[in-house]
């Protein structure tokens, strides 16, 4: 087992391995080696919010990306370990002496309140006002806006019908798309059915915002494309 000290090393050996690559692509006409860039996403996150955050270097031919989902303290954890390079998140962190982290804010999205096209198409509800009694998929417990949510409807004195909660959000995408419920989450999650027009939006709530974060090490050999996707978002003291 590595010890700390020794992932880091091996995070700079591989490094040092993909600047050697890049040296013999230099050589042989080539322009650039390969980049292994390591990235870390929290389960409640949005698949779409990911896939957008990285989408410059999906067209990149020299970057190697490895993406992986799991519960926040695991991929910190890992990220402390140098077994990853960034991690994205809903929710900030603190940061302490033991537990040297950076976290950037990246940006944040009203809440929408979603349903098939079928029937609510022009139709409109006031979130939460006008929820008592409806039938609603909602992030689960663990989400951050799910206290935001509960909080708002206790405040406004109303009870929705809760059908189902879904802390994963490839599965609530899919939960909104076909259950035939009202739906509560961020627009980007169903983005493409937003614009396919399966789904429209029935109510926005500009109480409820799901912010995006970015994780880091400050000890963690810097990474070209990386820093460029960080350089446009402030820090955020956790």
């Amino acid at each position: 087992m590595l010890t700390d000290t020794g992932q880091l090393v091996f995070a700079y050996a591989e490094n040092i391995f993909g600047l050697g690559q890049e040296m013999l692509g230099r050589l042989q006409g080539r322009s650039e080696g390969m980049i292994r860039l390591r990235v870390g996403g929290v389960a409640t996150l949005s698949r779409n919010y990911q896939e957008n955050w990285i989408r410059p270097l999906l067209a990149d031919p020299t970057v190697t990306l490895t993406l992986e989902s799991g519960l926040l303290e695991d991929l910190l954890d890992r990220l402390l370990q140098h077994q990853l390079d960034v991690v994205l998140a809903n929710e900030t962190v603190p940061a302490d002496s033991d537990r040297p982290l950076h976290c950037r804010f990246l940006g944040s999205q009203s809440v929408s309140l979603v349903g098939p096209a079928a029937i609510w198409k022009g139709r409109h509800l006031r979130l939460p006002e006008d929820l008592d009694g409806v039938e609603l998929a909602l992030p689960g417990p663990r989400h951050a806006l799910r206290a935001q949510f509960d909080a708002l409807c206790i405040s406004a004195g109303v009870t929705p019908r809760l059908r189902a909660e879904v802390d994963d959000m490839a599965m609530l995408r899919l939960i909104a798309r076909d259950s035939g419920w009202l739906t509560v989450l961020p627009a980007v999650v169903v983005q493409d059915e937003l614009h396919s027009g399966s789904l429209v939006t029935v109510g926005e709530s500009t109480r409820l915002q799901e912010n995006f974060y970015a994780i880091t090490t400050p000890r963690r050999h810097r990474i070209e494309r990386l820093e460029q996707l960080l350089s446009s978002a402030p820090e955020v003291q956790g």
